[in-house]
């Protein structure tokens, strides 16, 4: 029984792609662009159920020896074997190595990216070139319209994802649900919410089964930084089985305006922060009663509400060490190390603290600035 619905997958697979290379060959001469959508390997994973799919828009690959303008059996291999330099994902493309350092860097591991088995890597546009704005005006709306198509019926009719994440609201995701909207004739429910309030939105819903989630191109343009720890735990939460009413109600915290005091400036409430940032990292206590967690095997941070609120260092099994008294090289390089990033070294039980407000004027700066820190101390601690 099991061999048959593989066999089939395999068939319906093999004959999407029979169609869309016959209509790459037939429109891709005319446009003069190269042409391709596969990213990963995707033999390695279509007898198996896709745990998560990743859409982009086009390849964003101009024409050079890996990328010419070949059709039929180039095209061919290219949609069962995936990219030619798909080796270099992790290290050379920002797009795939940016998502999946921060997911490194919040859980220490990455594998929803690295299981080929259950990953499938895609685009969403057939034909690629520098700029997707003139990639657009070259297709026109009816080859693009073909492609979204063609991409919806392989995404819903043969591979089902449980998740699928789009890089880019307006670019994919919108797209994808104005050809969804059209095939059904229904129009789906959208979320359209900021995570922990970070400056760049999301956008949720499902279809079929599958969780559709669109986020902002995760290649480094507009900042995107700064966002990727809140996406990163979001992804990770679909993938446990977390809803979508929990995902949305979870991240819209901070999408009401903040009080105000008298003078008409935003109250910092440093309880909600402590908590928000504890949330969004995943950080693992070894204090909890006292929200201290661990940067490394060595060294804590403890976030607090107390007196005013700051972040503070110091090592795990502190006993009332001296820190007034730099006690080796190591202390003394990571004071001169926090120094540098605006922390007071001067205190006996810390070997550095800094205030909450020193990262922002409210609760969301703060927040952000705070999550940036912890993720940049991890990396320069080990540097020590």
């Amino acid at each position: 029984m099991c061999k048959t619905i593989i066999t089939e997958k395999k068939e319906k697979y093999a004959n999407w792609v029979k169609r869309v290379c016959d209509f790459i060959s037939q429109v891709g001469p005319k446009l003069n662009l190269p042409a391709g959508a596969m990213q990963s390997n995707i033999s390695e994973a279509i007898d198996n159920d896709i745990n998560i799919m990743f859409l982009g828009h086009d390849p964003h690959e101009v024409p050079k020896e890996n990328y010419k303008f070949e059709y039929g059996d180039f095209i061919q291999r290219r949609f069962n074997e995936g990219n030619p330099c798909w080796g270099d994902r992790n290290t050379k493309w920002p797009i795939w190595k940016n998502l999946r350092d921060y997911f490194i860097k919040v859980y220490g591991e990455s594998s929803l990216m690295d299981d080929m088995k259950h990953m499938v890597f895609t685009n969403a546009i057939f034909f690629t070139g520098d700029n997707i704005k003139l990639v657009l005006d070259q297709i026109g709306t009816s080859v693009e319209r073909m492609c979204l198509d063609f991409t919806s019926e392989l995404i819903f009719d043969i591979l089902h994802p449980k998740i699928l994440v789009c890089f880019s609201v307006s670019d994919v995701f919108d797209k994808l649900m104005n050809t969804i909207n059209g095939k059904s004739g229904k129009k789906l429910t959208v979320h359209r919410f900021k995570p922990y309030n970070i400056k760049h939105s999301c956008a949720i819903t499902q279809c079929d089964g599958t969780v559709i989630l669109g986020i902002p191109h995760p290649s480094g343009a507009h900042g995107i930084y700064s966002s990727l720890p809140a996406i990163v735990r979001i992804i990770n939460d679909l993938s446990k089985g977390v809803e979508i009413e929990n995902i949305v109600a979870t991240k819209n915290l901070f999408l009401n305006p903040q009080e105000k005091n008298q003078y008409g400036i935003p109250r910092i409430d440093k309880t909600v922060i402590v908590q928000q940032v504890i949330s969004l990292l995943n950080l693992e206590a070894y204090e909890e009663r006292n929200h201290r967690y661990k940067l490394n095997g060595k060294y804590g941070i403890t976030i607090t509400d107390k007196d005013k609120g700051y972040i503070a260092i110091r090592h795990i099994d502190y006993d009332t060490k001296g820190y007034d008294n730099n006690q080796d090289k190591e202390v003394h390089k990571l004071k001169e190390m926090l120094k540098g990033r605006g922390y007071n070294t001067s205190e006996k039980v810390w070997i550095g603290t800094k205030k909450l407000s020193r990262f922002g004027n409210n609760d969301n700066k703060i927040i952000e600035g705070i999550c940036k820190e912890i993720i940049d101390l991890k990396e320069e601690i080990q540097k020590i």
